[in-house]
């Protein structure tokens, strides 16, 4: 359902996708959305939650590669191509202007989670020669 959810918001906005858009996407009932979420609000906000452990399932895969795979995503983050995409890219292109309009509890989301992947990123970084590195990492983050 977040999945679904994810793709969904990214395409039309938070506003311009319903409850009972996205349970027929997942091939639920609108019923079925509550044993799952309190409200629409409560699904974006995990949505926006959904990649914080992106950067820990990099480092575990190899962590002596964390600050150059950071590079790469902060440049394609940055390309025009993966800011107008709206299919599995990362949702804070496409979802950032949402996040006020969607309440607290997405702001919060949203907050924590970006905190959380500049944390993991700067792990990364630890080298004091990497200050314009983790700079531009967590920039592109912001």
């Amino acid at each position: 359902m977040v999945r679904a959810a994810a793709k969904l918001f990214r395409e039309h906005g938070y506003n311009g996708v319903g409850i009972d858009r996205i349970m027929q996407a997942v091939g639920l009932t609108r019923g079925g959305f509550y044993n799952h979420f309190a409200s629409k609000q409560a699904l974006f906000a995990e949505v926006l939650r959904w990649d914080k452990d992106f950067v820990v399932r990099m480092r575990a895969r190899d962590p002596d590669a964390l600050a150059e795979q950071g590079l790469a995503i902060a440049t394609d983050y940055l390309d025009p191509r993966h800011r107008m995409a709206v299919g599995p890219n990362c949702p804070f292109t496409t979802l950032t202007p949402d996040v006020v309009r969607a309440g607290d509890e997405a702001t919060d989301a949203f907050t924590e989670t970006v905190q959380a992947l500049i944390r993991e990123f700067e792990r990364g970084l630890d080298n004091p020669k990497k200050d314009d590195e983790r700079a531009l990492v967590a920039t592109a983050l912001c």
